[in-house]
């Protein structure tokens, strides 16, 4: 009966062991798996990242004008010593304007390859004057004139579309394009209580809270399986060295 009783416990204590290895071996693989997918994350972030401060765009704060005049907005651009191929601009207009033109600068060596103006828009390509030569500016350079005409007294509201606003690298042909602040221009005689709220582009931040959700849940992760591996290891080894202990005072006694 004794000898049952001693199979049993000595069935019982391998069985929990080897539950207990099993155990650690899957809580240490979570927490090895979510630290390679975290360093990849983080990765990624920091690639998408290096480009910020590429190529600067921004309007020139002008105004106001009188209206039914000739308004003229200059458009800068810093690339910051980066040779471009090609510059994709598209500046999106809140408000009825007329006679809607654009004038680039011709001292930059830049040749137009397309442009379409429409009344709440004006995109325009550019592209190098001459075949596989970059061009690039070390400063604010003004790249163009946005011309318009409003005849009414308060604000054209101007922005760069974010979807086709675009900056390609010649090294890597990678978009480096960083956008400026949107702009308001105030036309004719207004105080600020006849000003109307401009409706501009509002970019959303759902990717980047969603990759700061998914890091946080894996670092917790990580965290959570690397303490309960270490208790569970801890307290594997102290019921060893116990039972160890144990077995030798019964042998002693014996």
């Amino acid at each position: 009966m004794k000898k049952l009783r001693k199979q049993a416990k000595f069935k019982s204590r391998n069985r929990n062991k080897f539950l207990a290895g099993i155990a650690m071996v899957i809580l240490l693989f979570l927490g090895f798996v979510s630290s390679i997918i975290l360093i990849n994350q983080r990765h990624d972030d920091r690639s998408q990242a290096s480009f910020t401060g590429g190529a600067l765009i921004n309007f020139k704060k002008v105004g106001p004008f009188p209206k039914n005049t000739l308004v003229s907005v200059p458009v800068y651009l810093d690339t910051q010593n980066i040779d471009l191929n090609l510059l994709n601009l598209k500046i999106n207009i809140v408000g009825e304007v007329e006679s809607l033109g654009i004038k680039i600068n011709s001292k930059l060596p830049i040749k137009k390859v397309d442009e379409k103006i429409e009344d709440k828009s004006v995109f325009i390509s550019l592209t190098e004057l001459e075949p596989d030569q970059g061009w690039n500016t070390n400063q604010d350079t003004e790249l163009l004139k946005l011309n318009f005409i409003y005849d009414g007294d308060g604000e054209i509201g101007l922005s760069f579309d974010q979807k086709e606003t675009i900056a390609k690298s010649a090294a890597s042909d990678e978009n480096i394009i960083t956008l400026g602040e949107n702009t308001n221009i105030r036309i004719g005689n207004i105080t600020p209580a006849e000003v109307a709220p401009v409706q501009t582009e509002v970019i959303s931040k759902t990717t980047d809270k969603k990759n700061n959700d998914i890091n946080n849940n894996l670092l917790i992760g990580i965290i959570t399986s690397s303490f309960l591996a270490f208790f569970m290891t801890t307290l594997y080894i102290s019921r060893n060295q116990k039972r160890e202990k144990q077995s030798q005072t019964m042998r002693v006694a014996a």
